[in-house]
C-alpha cells in the first residue's frame, strides 16, 4: 500500500471515529443502541489502524469499513475538507481490491 492511501486510510477512520465519539456525549440526542453501535465501529476502526500502521494484510470487512468511513471525503465534491481527491484515490484502489 502506497503512503498516501494509507494516510487517507489514517484521515478517515481516525475522522469518523471523532465524530461518532461526539455523538457520545450525553447531550447529542443519539439514543442507547445507537452510542452502543458507536462504540463497536470506533473498536472496529481502532483495530483496522493498527493494522495499517502495522502493515498487516485487511479483511474484506475492514475494507468495507474504510470505504463508508471515506464516504464523506468521497461526497466533498467542492472539497471543504481538502481531502477529496485522495477519497476519489482511495476509493479507486479499494475497487482494486
Amino acid at each position: 500500500m502506497n503512503k498516501k492511501i494509507k494516510e487517507q486510510i489514517l484521515f478517515a477512520l481516525e475522522d469518523d471515529n471523532e465524530l461518532m465519539t461526539a455523538a457520545l456525549d450525553d447531550d447529542s440526542g443519539l439514543d442507547e443502541e445507537n452510542k452502543r453501535l458507536n462504540r463497536l465501529l470506533i473498536k472496529k476502526h481502532n483495530k483496522i489502524i493498527d493494522k495499517v500502521n502495522n502493515e498487516k494484510k485487511l479483511t474484506k470487512e475492514d475494507l468495507q469499513l474504510i470505504r463508508y468511513a471515506n464516504e464523506i471525503d468521497m461526497n466533498d465534491e467542492i472539497d471543504i475538507r481538502e481531502h477529496h481527491k485522495q477519497a476519489v484515490e482511495l476509493d479507486k484502489w479499494l475497487d482494486e481490491k
